[in-house]
């Protein structure tokens, strides 16, 4: 299975209200995006899990995700702005919602 797979699998786990299980799969496929170099699954997962920890009220657990995510913006190549520019607005979001400083 790839990082893309296990991203999809964990936002229909999060999506069926099993929270505990889609936090284990977002951490699965941002480990498994890293190994396999993919930068669109890994912002996607990063993002997707400081979400759902601003959610659930574990706001200083999401701070070095969405930071990572965002460092990410800055080594991506221009091809992918585009497909992650959502991810990475809401990123800038969720930080400006919790009062953190956004490079």
């Amino acid at each position: 299975m790839s990082a893309r797979d296990e991203f999809r699998k964990a936002l229909i786990l999060l999506d069926h209200g099993k929270l505990g299980c889609g936090e284990d799969t977002l951490k699965k496929a941002i480990d498994m995006a890293k190994q396999e170099s993919d930068p669109v699954s890994l912002v996607q997962a990063l993002v997707c899990l400081g979400d759902l920890f601003c959610e659930t009220g574990r706001p200083a657990k999401a701070r070095p995700l969405l930071a990572e995510a965002l460092d990410e913006q800055q080594s991506c190549e221009a091809q992918y702005d585009d497909l992650l520019a959502e991810e990475f607005g809401r990123a800038r979001q969720l930080c400006g919602e919790q009062g953190w400083a956004v490079r």
